[in-house]
């Protein structure tokens, strides 16, 4: 494994464009971070710099498909599935728990029910960084809007996110793994391992 100094993008309209040509490798539902309230640290740790991590062995990075994202990497599927993807990323803005219920209302039961209780929210501190993790699974519709060409929303039945909001001095960064559930679930052990290397 190496360490991997996730940087923040300093010529964003640039990248910006760049991200408008590329195109998905993995056929990944690229839903659209939508900004929410104003930023607040919940369980009271806020460094001032900005988090590294250690990337796992088998994690593909990708160039970004979007100027929001620090950084992006592709889970290969497993189990006949399909891949699954990592993005990294700051800018929304928002409470850890209004993006952790934001996330949630992203998915519903097989028979369109809400998550509700179902999905899995634990807080914990990692070093000098509050950490809000939450796991969900079920149907995933991925959010739409300008930057991804506007249109419907796509649906993804058999789903599963794992996702993370690190609290900085600088605002939150968000760790977000979403894909088929059985390529999660080989992945998750090596994800909780790259949200606990933060420093």
């Amino acid at each position: 494994m190496k360490r991997v100094v996730v940087r923040l993008l300093s010529v964003a309209g640039l990248l910006g464009l760049l991200a408008l040509g590329a195109c998905s490798k993995n056929q990944m539902p690229q839903g659209e971070e939508v900004p929410v309230a104003s930023s607040s640290n919940e369980l009271g740790a806020t460094p001032t710099g900005e988090p590294s991590f250690t990337v796992p062995a088998g994690w593909v990075s990708e160039k970004p498909s979007s100027a929001m994202r620090h950084a992006q990497y592709r889970l290969p599927g497993q189990d006949g599935a399909g891949d699954a993807e990592v993005a990294v990323f700051t800018g929304i803005g928002g409470s850890a728990q209004a993006n952790v219920d934001r996330w949630i209302h992203q998915f519903a039961k097989s028979d369109g029910s809400p998550i509700g209780n179902a999905a899995l929210i634990e807080k914990k501190q990692i070093g000098s960084y509050a950490v809000t993790e939450v796991d969900v699974s079920g149907t995933y519709t991925a959010a739409m809007g300008p930057m991804m060409g506007g249109g419907s929303a796509e649906t993804f039945p058999h789903y599963r996110m794992l996702a993370a909001v690190i609290e900085t001095g600088q605002g939150p960064w968000f760790v977000k793994l979403t894909g088929p559930a059985a390529t999660v679930a080989h992945w998750k052990e090596s994800f909780d391992q790259y949200i606990d290397s933060i420093g």
